[in-house]
């Protein structure tokens, strides 16, 4: 089962994608129970901003939290596969907030053989960069701090933004590790940020992979905009020792058993 979304108007553009995701978000709270897997992704670069010099739309309730994020982790907790592309997806997706006020002990992925959360927008909640202007960029275009103009992502990538704020994604990368030894049935996960030449893929990204055979587990971690991974990031996906040295020197991992 899957769900594809339509691009909305630029002159109604925040209506239009929290109208939608709003919508996404009922709509998954009256899917089957009998539903295995779920697909969804969007049009290219809609989620982004309208261009790099502008914040994107802020997605935050009134309460101060991500639903669409945490609608889907409901959804996830009963599903075997996953797949959301181009899709702004945060750590509520894995993880509880402090504000949301769930015991994160009641929380099991029984079921949950793949998940996939590809090409997400480098956005915080909030609308927020989560990429800084890099003033080494070899950038050579034009864009004005106040500028409304649309953007062509595709030919003119992120402009000047190219250093990576570490903190919201150390805590990205912490809540999925928390996440994931509560999926025993886990057999492969990747998170990635939709990179800033978005035809050529992804290079920041974090890929867990698991033969359920022998219980043999890998991990591994890509940055292209300079992460700084912190050591809360290693303490959540349960590495210790000569493996947790092993992760901080390669940014990958393989254990015989885990967690």
């Amino acid at each position: 089962m899957g769900i594809s979304g339509l691009p909305p108007t630029v002159g109604n553009r925040r209506y239009n994608h929290d109208s939608r995701r709003t919508e996404v978000a009922d709509h998954l709270l009256i899917l089957p129970e009998s539903t295995e897997t779920f697909t969804f992704a969007i049009r290219h670069n809609r989620e982004l901003s309208i261009n790099p010099a502008r914040d994107a739309a802020n997605y935050l309730s009134q309460r101060g939290l991500d639903e669409f994020s945490i609608s889907f982790r409901s959804l996830s907790l009963r599903l075997r596969e996953l797949r959301l592309d181009e899709v702004r997806i945060s750590k509520s997706f894995f993880w509880p907030t402090l504000e949301e006020e769930v015991d994160p002990t009641c929380l099991v992925w029984p079921k949950l053989e793949v998940l996939q959360v590809l090409e997400v927008p480098p956005h915080a909640p909030d609308g927020k960069w989560i990429i800084d202007n890099d003033p080494e960029t070899d950038w050579e275009g034009e864009l004005d701090d106040d500028s409304y103009d649309g953007w062509q992502y595709d030919l003119d990538h992120y402009a000047r933004r190219g250093i990576l704020k570490s903190d919201p994604v150390n805590q990205l990368y912490e809540s999925i590790g928390l996440a994931v030894q509560r999926m025993p049935r886990l057999r492969s996960l990747k998170h990635s940020f939709r990179g800033a030449v978005g035809e050529s893929g992804s290079h920041e990204w974090l890929r867990f992979k698991r033969d359920l055979s022998t219980g043999m587990v890998t991990l591994q971690v890509q940055t292209e905009w300079g992460l700084k991974l912190e050591e809360k990031v290693i303490c959540a996906w349960g590495l210790k020792d000569e493996k947790a040295k092993e992760f901080r020197e390669k940014w990958a991992v393989s254990l015989e058993k885990w967690p």
